[in-house]
């Protein structure tokens, strides 16, 4: 986990350039010519146009069931053929990735890859159904056997991150340069730079990986219980095997078998020769999906006890959210739109804001599905929970009924004083559920509002009564916002590429809408091209990417289980002040090593160790984009314990709780929760120092860097006296803006000039601006028109900053 601690800092962005260059404010005092609206009209367009370009130069095809299909052509034993020659069996059972998540990654259970060829041959206009049956011991042991040595053999290694100049003529970056449009030598220049800083990137994460895990490991030595691991990781092997599923297809003379079990099989065999289940596609039971459900879970403190309430409850399948952005926002059911935010609404003036948002009652939780929105109930001061339509108090009659039940204990009646205390709301929290078949249910918790805190839940809340802060605190927090990427298969670079740009792509209208509403000097307008921003998650994407591609032994790991990665901003209270919160937070990231790996245990010691230090990269990689992040800080794990290693400080192993004498409290009780799970944990011998730590499978390996709050990559705070912010258009980000801009500008003008530029840079942000933040080190580890992918990151820099420091501040 990560964290940020920042004074005063200035994000460029594509915005920030539409704005400080090309926008003319009369009644908002932001002065800049007119007809510079032209040009920057002008940069988006081409910036938009060059970005389809670069996406019709991927192979995007490769992962769509229908365009693959339309590949291959409508022959049944050559679809059976591709997908046996071109898919490979993981142990697990049931459906994690689903057809499309099999075509990306080119892997797959018994169940996901019948997926995808009972799919290809539907879109071949095949009638088909899935077959299931139990294979016995003997057979299973065998094609086990047969796949360990084929897997064993597979392993290829890491390819070196190769030079884009490597391989190309004069000719192709004469090519390049006429369709950018600029020079030779400019095209050169930018593959250089772009060559530099992925070489740079991957030096500094391999270096700190290799020698961080080395250092781990000599702290844990040789853990007990490996034997045993290996025996029972057998067996689930074994158990996934044998959980056989296959399709087949009606023929002219009946159903034939297609069977996917073993590589030598053709079309018309089967590896069980006996009775067999069948069952339709769309009839597959509920529990063979491996799944996700989201909750939020408000904290109810009433009369001396707490209890839970369930205010948004949605579930769904791993394979339904391949491709999707997910993204649950906390704001205030009072809360004005993005328009009247900006100044567009007569009635609602932006200095209001503070005092609306610390006198908050009640809170509404979404949930955006790829831009669909679930809505459940809100939740109410008191720990009630509210309907968002009507207003009304969900299970009143049950409320008063329990209150009245709670009054009367073994000691009587309570007095008239303690049962006049009222009902509050202490805690909110996400609870993550991850189940799949032939597995216990997973599952993870992460505040979004917690006032009362791990060390004060852990002993008696009797006769707790809330103090004002406490409350002032509560309203602040409760406005958040979370990305969630749910990974089921690795990104492939070309994959990666394409989903940056369709999500620029999608999102084109709001940074068009941006200029569009300068132009007009009207908030309202600005306000609807917010309103427009379609979620998405390009840090997180750069994340599932890298983690994988840099990985030194992704030859050997693989996804079995669902893994959760995700980013969260929220407001809070400290003893600066208002404080802006934002940070990654990889929630679960555990892999399988599949056979021919030497040494399982440090390879996924050594992938957690990645993970880690990814976050951290990435975090930082935005904040050295920034001009003035000088006074900015970010907390990992893996960035404390390089510290202290350079100081030659050495940090302890902790197997037990009597070691955690001494530290902070609330940490703590983090630290307990994973002993208790039977983790390891490596922090800082000194305990005022604990602030990051590593939690370590002693037996399986799996490890992560945690932090503040318990959280699996840090988190960022940035006090609210900041000028700007550029990393998302949703609420906490628009709230945010707008209270910088009233601390900060000296006039009416001014500050609605400062709400306006925000808004834009909000927009920008989402539009272009992470893209360009990500670009450079992902293009280059394309294949093919690599040279092109990577020159394009020129365009997008360009057009989200580099015109940025000739030009002045219109407020």
């Amino acid at each position: 986990m990560t964290k940020r601690l920042m004074a005063i800092a200035q994000p460029v962005s594509l915005a920030l350039a539409l704005i400080l260059g090309e926008t003319a404010w009369a009644g908002s005092q932001c002065r800049i010519p007119a007809d510079r609206y032209q040009v920057a009209e002008q940069q988006l367009q081409r910036a938009y146009r060059l970005a389809e370009e670069a996406l019709a130069e991927l192979p995007m095809e490769h992962y769509a069931v229908a365009t693959q299909k339309a590949l291959l052509g409508n022959d049944v034993e050559a679809l059976f053929d591709w997908v046996r020659e071109e898919t490979r069996w993981l142990p697990y059972q049931g459906a994690l990735r689903g057809a499309r998540g099999v075509l990306i990654d080119g892997y797959g259970s018994h169940l996901d890859r019948a997926l995808l060829l009972a799919e290809l041959l539907e879109a071949a206009g095949y009638r088909v159904r899935l077959a299931r049956a139990t294979l016995d011991e003997a057979t299973s042991e065998a094609l086990l056997d047969d796949w360990r040595s084929s897997a064993a053999a597979g392993g290829a290694g890491t390819p070196a991150l190769a030079s884009a100049a490597r391989g190309y003529s004069s000719n192709d970056y004469a090519r390049v340069a006429r369709r950018l449009g600029v020079d030779e030598e400019t095209v050169r220049q930018q593959i250089d730079m772009s060559d530099q800083q992925a070489e740079g990137m991957a030096t500094r994460v391999t270096e700190r990986s290799q020698t961080q895990a080395v250092y781990l490991a000599e702290k844990l030595g040789q853990a007990s219980g490996r034997e045993e691991r290996q025996e029972r990781e057998l067996r689930e092997w074994l158990h996934a095997m044998a959980d056989h599923w296959w399709v087949q297809w009606q023929s002219p003379s009946g159903w034939q078998d297609l069977d996917l079990a073993s590589r030598h099989h053709q079309a018309g065999e089967r590896v069980h020769g006996g009775e067999a289940e069948a069952l339709w596609p769309e009839a597959i039971p509920d529990e063979q999906w491996h799944r996700l459900r989201f909750e939020v879970v408000a904290e109810r403190l009433e009369q001396g006890k707490l209890e839970e309430r369930i205010a948004l409850d949605h579930e769904a399948t791993a394979a339904a959210l391949v491709g999707r952005s997910l993204m649950l926002d906390l704001q205030p059911m009072g809360l004005p739109p993005a328009a009247a935010l900006l100044g567009g609404d007569s009635s609602f003036s932006p200095e209001q804001l503070p005092a609306l948002l610390s006198s908050s009652e009640e809170w509404l939780p979404l949930l955006l599905v790829d831009g669909e929105p679930v809505i459940e109930h809100t939740i109410r001061h008191d720990g009630s929970l509210g309907d968002p339509e009507s207003g009304t108090v969900i299970s009143d009659a049950y409320v008063e009924a329990a209150t009245a039940l709670g009054q009367i204990g073994i000691g009587g009646r309570r007095s008239e004083e303690e049962a006049a205390a009222p009902a509050e709301l202490t805690a909110t929290f996400l609870r993550l559920s991850v189940s799949a078949p032939g597995r216990e249910t997973d599952t993870f918790e992460r505040p979004l509002m917690d006032v009362l805190g791990g060390e004060r839940r852990a002993e008696s809340v009797e006769g707790l009564a809330l103090s004002e802060a406490m409350l002032e605190a509560r309203a602040l927090s409760m406005l958040s916002s979370t990305e969630l990427l749910a990974q089921s298969h690795w990104w492939p670079t070309a994959y990666t590429l394409g989903q940056l740009l369709q999500g620029a792509l999608n999102n084109r209208m709001v940074s068009l809408g941006a200029v569009h509403a300068l132009r007009r000097d009207e908030a309202s307008l600005m306000g609807q091209a917010l309103e427009r921003f379609e979620p998405d998650p390009v840090d997180l994407m750069a994340l599932a990417h890298h983690r994988h591609a840099r990985s030194p032994h992704r030859d050997y790991i693989a996804l079995t289980r669902l893994n959760l990665l995700s980013t969260f901003e929220h407001l809070s209270l400290g003893e600066e002040g208002q404080l802006f919160e934002y940070g990654f937070d990889i929630i679960d990231n555990r892999v399988e090593i599949l056979p021919g790996s030497s040494d399982p245990r440090h390879a996924r010691l050594t992938q957690g160790v990645l993970d880690t230090v990814l976050e951290a990269e990435l975090l930082r990689g935005g904040q050295n984009r920034r001009q003035d992040s000088a006074k900015a800080s970010v907390v990992n794990a893996s960035l404390a314990l390089a510290d202290a290693l350079s100081q030659n400080a050495d940090w302890k192993l902790v197997t037990s709780s009597e070691a955690l004498e001494g530290i902070e409290a609330d940490t703590v009780s983090h630290l307990r929760k994973a002993l208790d799970q039977q983790q390891w944990l490596v922090m800082a011998t000194e305990p005022s120092n604990v602030v990051t730590w590593w939690r370590i499978d002693p037996v399986t390996g799996d490890t992560l860097g945690m932090g503040p709050q318990g959280r699996g990559q840090m988190t960022e705070q940035v006090l609210t006296l900041m000028n700007s912010i550029d990393n998302a258009a949703s609420a906490v980000a628009m709230v945010q803006s707008v209270w910088s801009c009233i601390l900060t500008k000296p006039s009416a003008g001014a500050m609605q000039c400062c709400i306006l530029r925000e808004g834009a840079k909000a927009a920008g942000g989402k539009a272009l601006g992470k893209l360009s933040d990500q670009w450079l080190e992902i293009a280059s580890w394309a294949i093919d028109s690599k040279i092109y992918l990577a020159a394009l990151g020129s365009v997008f820099s360009e057009v989200n900053g580099a015109v940025v420091d000739a030009l002045p501040d219109p407020c």
